[in-house]
């Protein structure tokens, strides 16, 4: 509703403005998170570069397109964005969103140069075109596979699974569910496949790295056939002769190639630039969907909304700010007395108590403090929200702290199936059942410990390993990592 209202009640080129100022936007702030790390930032780039390089994908796309089709000041000025953009779109390493540049590059590279002698080829000629095309693009993505496979393989992971859960609930799991759906569903498929060779590339896994299958996954088929109904709506949109709508295409055939691939459509940083990106394509829509009469009656009724809209908005988003910073300096270690930490988690928890990752610290520091019970119940609502494996692990170690040692052995497997190729929660049923004198089932989970393949090194793990091993040879004594 806001992005129709921001379409129909803005003039087009002032929103061609705003698009093209959010890239030295994004440029700016993201340089500063790339090369300086500013504490107390809340927009993520710093945490996950994917983020940062999907909010300069279309952007740095458009301004290529605008620097192809236009002539004078706008081409240079276009040229300078797209170059700057791809630079730091490389320093992110975002192999998804480099793919989908590349596509929209070939797009642009076809529709300004190739076109018009693709019109006069010959049949064969047409062929060897599109067969080198194929043979490309083939090549373009095992290159990626040999890349990284560790990262590819855990994405078939992440989609077998996910296509599993929409053939058995067809119409999804509910909105934003995927956040801390997915993790239960993967303990599944390893508890019914404990051997699977996909088991060393599972993680906490919060997005499916594939925008179609996420929307089904949360909305069903009924969320696939909206989404494919959308994208058909914003591809067949005609105005003759506008450089423009042509341009806002390729950008987004580059994104919808990257979508498959990374999560652009759910990062809080780009979701201003999006709401801009899809209110132009509404601006070009004259005579179907959303085209009604009278067209300043129109801006004045789609202003009205809108701007309160704006202006709850803003309340609400300065409220959370606020908020936000006070958890921030939290976490900085700006407070420090423990009575002032957990008046700080009190009076944000009204704010924030619909944020996983706000609840896990608050329940994360509750078990630091000795409040076990207290901490349980933060992590109970945790994960209804946001759920990893070390989240269930803690709530283990609660239960094992207040001596309820079934709930506590329940929580670290649930941990060892969320995330086999981990090795901490087989370690904490070792130290369990050590603990309870069920020396037999503790020695069958060093030795788990000990035939499980490593895949990160550290010193942490060698302490384990030496601890299990020792156990299977005797006695053991020393501190527990």
């Amino acid at each position: 509703m806001g992005t129709w209202a921001l379409g129909r009640a803005v003039p087009r080129r002032v929103l061609w403005g705003l698009l093209l100022l959010i890239l030295p936007y994004h440029l700016w702030y993201g340089c500063g998170d790339l090369f300086s790390g500013i504490p107390g930032r809340l927009d993520g780039w710093s945490a996950n570069p994917n983020i940062f390089a999907d909010t300069l994908l279309p952007l740095v796309g458009i301004a290529g397109g605008v620097a192809l089709f236009f002539r004078g000041i706008r081409r240079w000025a276009a040229l300078a964005l797209c170059f700057i953009g791809l630079g730091f779109l490389v320093l992110t390493g975002s192999r998804a969103a480099i793919v989908g540049l590349i596509v929209s590059a070939l797009l642009l590279f076809y529709l300004r140069v190739l076109r018009r002698y693709m019109a006069s080829a010959s049949v064969r000629q047409k062929t060897v075109a599109a067969v080198t095309a194929v043979v490309l693009g083939a090549g373009l993505f095992y290159g990626l596979f040999l890349l990284r496979p560790g990262s590819v393989m855990g994405r078939l992971l992440i989609y077998r699974i996910t296509a599993a859960s929409l053939v058995q609930h067809p119409s999804g799991n509910g909105l934003v569910s995927f956040s801390h759906r997915y993790l239960p569903d993967q303990a599944a498929y390893f508890e019914r496949h404990p051997d699977s060779p996909f088991s060393l590339y599972a993680a906490d896994t919060h997005a499916c790295f594939n925008e179609l299958l996420q929307t089904g996954y949360e909305l069903g088929w009924a969320g696939i056939a909206l989404f494919i109904l959308t994208l058909w709506y914003l591809f067949t949109l005609k105005t003759p002769g506008s450089r423009g709508l042509l341009i806002l295409k390729v950008s987004l055939a580059g994104m919808l190639v990257a979508s498959m691939f990374s999560y652009p459509l759910r990062s809080l940083p780009s979701a201003g630039e999006y709401a801009v990106f899809f209110a132009l394509f509404i601006s070009y829509d004259r005579n179907r969907l959303f085209a009604l009469p009278g067209r300043k009656a129109l801006r004045i009724v789609a202003t009205l909304p809108a701007l309160c809209l704006f202006v709850w908005g803003c309340l609400y988003l300065g409220r959370r700010y606020h908020a936000y910073r006070q958890f921030d300096a939290v976490c900085t270690g700006s407070v420090s007395d423990y009575q002032d930490i957990l008046d700080t988690y009190r009076t944000c928890y009204p704010i924030l108590r619909n944020e996983g990752l706000f609840l896990r610290s608050y329940a994360q520091d509750l078990s630091f403090l000795g409040e076990c019970r207290h901490s349980n119940n933060i992590y109970e609502q945790a994960v209804l929200l946001y759920l990893d494996h070390r989240m269930l692990l803690a709530m283990g170690e609660n239960y094992e702290c207040d001596e309820d040692y079934a709930m506590a052995e329940e929580y670290y497997m649930r941990a060892h199936y969320t995330v086999p190729s981990r090795f901490r929660p087989l370690y904490k049923l070792m130290l369990l059942h050590r603990t309870l004198g069920n020396i037999t089932q503790a020695e069958i989970y060093a030795r788990q410990i000990l035939d499980k393949r490593v895949k990160v090194p550290s010193r942490q793990l060698d302490r384990m390993r030496a601890e299990a091993a020792a156990l299977l040879n005797g006695p053991t004594t020393g501190d527990s990592p």
